[in-house]
């Protein structure tokens, strides 16, 4: 007897035979060009790639706020308004924010940003950047005499070259009208003119996250402009605020420049800030003791903070930063020279130590000039000058 036959079954359908059926029946044109596989949407654009330097810059603000040390509790409030109740004793009193600002050519502060028109203290501040107050003030005059008071927009479309040469006078004009110009440029695409009172209508975070987006503009620069124009309670670090704090123990040894900032200003009461930052500034040009280099203002009677330095038996800031490891006074950067330290060399108020990992050059880091030869070396001290109102008002 036959064995019985096995069930019929239907024969599969082949995968690729599937996928046929699925693709749409109607071929593509030839004349039509092949869809590519990305982008998905060819309406958006690309978004440029963000430089290390701008990531960097964004990461602080988004830390501002918090310190990078929140276990080392220095300084407390009570230091900070026993530190400065000295330094106005020895600086002829307080330093009070001006209830208005009023407009100033040069001095008074105006070279960092004590002005009434948020785009012309950034520019001055950018104009402060390794130099002194005195060589920044001849630049932004030449500025004036070559486009008009607050002429922007006449800088923005002027050549780089012609910008360059009329802030000759300032130091690194041609780096400083690059980057006076790309701000301009970008000012006006973002906002459709010349134009940043606006950031006076948000909050601290965001006019700081604004300003630093600038290519050539760091957080001191940032910060200053936070502090003198905005009438925020931010404590801009420059290189004697940096100094200075590192020897009264506020800020621990292994700090940079940024982690200064976002510790002290995490730590100072605002209350404090203006007048610390202002006096601390003044201690450093005008002590002995404290100065960096040569005296850039007039000499003060005696060190105010020789009783509040951290350690035993150190008898001066000098002290303290030598056993540091840091350069001597001699080798200090062009920015000790005077009062425009609202300068942006990024967050290296000396030479390094020979053994120090060289550090990546951020973005918005201005160079500093060359040393000339040996032998042939000249003094990069500038003459001893006061405006009397240097980052500051003294209360009557």
């Amino acid at each position: 007897m036959p064995p019985p036959s096995s069930p019929r079954t239907k024969p599969s359908t082949p995968a690729k035979a599937k996928a046929a059926k699925a693709e749409p029946s109607t071929p593509a044109s030839n004349d039509s060009p092949a869809k590519p596989k990305t982008p998905a949407s060819s309406d958006s654009p690309a978004k440029p790639k963000m430089s290390p330097s701008l990531r960097k810059k964004l990461e602080q603000v988004d830390s501002l706020g918090t310190s990078p040390f929140p276990d080392y509790a220095r300084p407390t409030p009570e230091e900070c308004e026993t530190v400065l109740r000295a330094l106005e004793a020895g600086h002829g009193g307080p330093r009070a924010r001006p209830e208005k600002i009023e407009y100033r050519a040069n001095g008074g502060g105006s070279n960092c940003g004590l002005v009434p028109d948020v785009l012309d203290a950034l520019i001055r501040t950018i104009l402060s950047q390794n130099t002194t107050n005195k060589n920044s003030s001849a630049a932004k005059a030449g500025l004036t005499e070559t486009f008009g008071a607050e002429n922007w927009e006449a800088v923005r479309k002027a050549p780089v070259e012609d910008v360059a040469a009329a802030i000759v006078h300032g130091g690194l004009a041609d780096k400083k009208a690059a980057v006076i110009k790309r701000v301009l440029d970008d000012i006006y695409e973002r906002h459709g003119k010349l134009s940043l009172e606006h950031l006076r209508t948000v909050e601290e975070k965001e006019a700081l996250r604004e300003l630093v987006t600038f290519d050539g503009v760091g957080m001191k620069t940032a910060s200053c402009v936070l502090l003198f124009t905005l009438g925020h309670e931010s404590f801009a670090v420059d290189t004697h605020v940096f100094r200075l704090t590192r020897a009264l123990g506020w800020i621990p040894a292994k700090a940079n420049r940024e982690q200064a900032f976002l510790h002290l200003d995490t730590r100072i009461p605002p209350a404090f800030k203006y007048g610390l930052h202002a006096l601390l500034i003044n201690e450093g040009r005008a002590c002995a003791d404290c100065a960096a280099g040569k005296l850039t203002a007039p000499p003060v009677k005696q060190c105010q903070l020789k009783p509040f330095l951290r350690g035993h038996g150190a008898k001066s800031v000098k002290d303290l930063v030598s056993a540091d490891g840091d350069a001597k006074p001699d080798a200090v950067k062009l920015e000790e020279a005077e009062e425009g330290d609202v300068i942006e060399p990024d967050e290296e108020d000396v030479k390094p130590p020979r053994k120090r990992v060289k550090k990546e050059a951020d973005e918005d880091t201005l160079p500093t000039p060359k040393s000339t030869p040996k032998g042939k070396r000249k003094s990069r001290a500038a003459p001893i000058e006061d405006d009397g109102l240097l980052h500051g008002l003294p209360t009557k």
